[in-house]
């Protein structure tokens, strides 16, 4: 039955997680270094918080026996490439779980040009799921959550102590809209960029009725000489501005009866 099967799917993903956290390198290195790597100045007991919550591991060659993730049993779990090499091999790794709260995916992410990569696992769609759902059980249904492109746009939502899922891309499918019913309130958040522009003035997101989108326009101005910068994300915007603008932001997001809450920076 497909109910076994799926339970079944989880428990190895389970068991794979418990031994990748076995070979992964030390936790408080591995907050140090994100933090650095995505410019989250002096933040790293914030993010140590949402990243112990949320689970992350860094594994290596030299640390880790990617021989024992290659037994059959795994195979569902889609950690491998064709050649054989280990998918998420020294990226910062970090699980997708379902509702219940079971890793059904892992999500591995570097500053390299390929950024994110996920494995293909039989249970898992992007077209199907947001990253974060987990929440819910926290949070029970019919709460307010922002919903934004990518996970690290979320975390710091979190961080911040606001609910938010990720789109993990651009796309909404229709099944995702359908999951938009678990929500009170939905507030979303595309990139603002070309991309995310166009989701905001189609709706391409399909949000209810009684949600809202938020937009920013301009740019970052310095007092010195140096050079005013966009900001393309909601996870940048966090990383730039004061915690208090920002939190009166979202929350006067989550108030607004605005289809669009556009603000100028």
């Amino acid at each position: 039955m497909v109910g076994n099967e799926y339970k079944d799917y989880c428990n190895k993903f389970n068991i794979v997680w418990k031994y990748l956290k076995s070979c992964s390198k030390n936790f408080d290195t591995i907050v140090t270094e994100v933090c650095e790597h995505r410019l989250y100045f002096n933040a790293h007991d914030k993010w140590s918080k949402i990243l112990s919550e949320v689970g992350i591991a860094f594994v290596s060659k030299d640390t880790c026996d990617y021989d024992k993730l290659k037994d059959e049993k795994f195979k569902d779990l889609a950690l491998f490439s064709e050649e054989g090499h280990f998918l998420l091999n020294e990226r910062y790794i970090i699980p997708v779980r379902d509702m219940l709260g079971n890793i059904i995916a892992l999500i591995g992410w570097y500053p390299d040009r390929k950024k994110y990569i996920t494995t293909p696992s039989k249970f898992f769609s992007k077209d199907c799921l947001f990253f974060g759902l987990e929440q819910i059980r926290k949070t029970g249904l019919g709460k307010d959550y922002f919903v934004v492109e990518g996970i690290f746009d979320s975390l710091h939502l979190r961080a911040l102590g606001y609910n938010s899922v990720a789109c993990m891309g651009i796309t909404v499918s229709r099944v995702k809209e359908l999951l938009f019913g678990l929500f009170k309130k939905v507030v979303a958040i595309p990139d603002n960029d070309t991309q995310g522009r166009r989701v905001l003035k189609n709706d391409l997101w399909g949000i209810p009725r009684n949600g809202s989108y938020l937009r920013w326009s301009g740019k970052l101005e310095f007092e010195t000489d140096t050079e005013a910068i966009d900001i393309k994300d909601i996870d940048r915007f966090c990383s730039l501005f004061e915690e208090d603008s920002i939190k009166e932001l979202l929350d006067s997001c989550i108030i607004s009866n605005e289809r669009v809450i556009k603000i100028d920076i």
